[in-house]
């Protein structure tokens, strides 16, 4: 029966355990890209075939730029709709908008986390 051999490892000969994670300029890339479309940091690291922490130590700007985009891009579609008289969801865009971007809630709002009564900056 023949065995099956490891590959070389690709670090120094003498030193011990696992080589060290060499990022590139795809992988940062992808992981850009990854996380702008919404994906979770465990499905990249999954995909990337490395452990989460590995992702978020050589990845960490490319993840919060990823977010960064996404909410950007939600924000001005949003504010597209919001600011559009003729749009058929602008009532609920704007009030939308309001609550989670000017911090505006209706009167007697309540958190749905905690269940505590918001206090808005500002009411409508």
């Amino acid at each position: 029966m023949k065995r099956l051999s490891l590959p070389k490892p690709r670090h120094h000969p003498n030193k011990v355990g696992r080589p060290s994670f060499l990022k590139n300029d795809v992988q940062s890339e992808l992981v850009l890209r990854l996380a702008a479309s919404g994906a979770r940091k465990s499905e990249i690291a999954r995909m990337m075939a490395i452990a989460p922490p590995t992702l978020r130590k050589h990845f960490d700007e490319e993840l919060r730029r990823g977010a960064f985009l996404a909410n950007a891009v939600v924000a001005r579609t949003m504010l597209r709709i919001a600011t559009d008289i003729n749009h058929p969801k602008v009532f609920e865009a704007a009030r939308f908008w309001l609550e989670h971007r000017a911090g505006w809630y209706p009167p007697g709002s309540v958190c749905r986390r905690c269940g505590e009564a918001i206090r808005s900056r500002s009411s409508f």
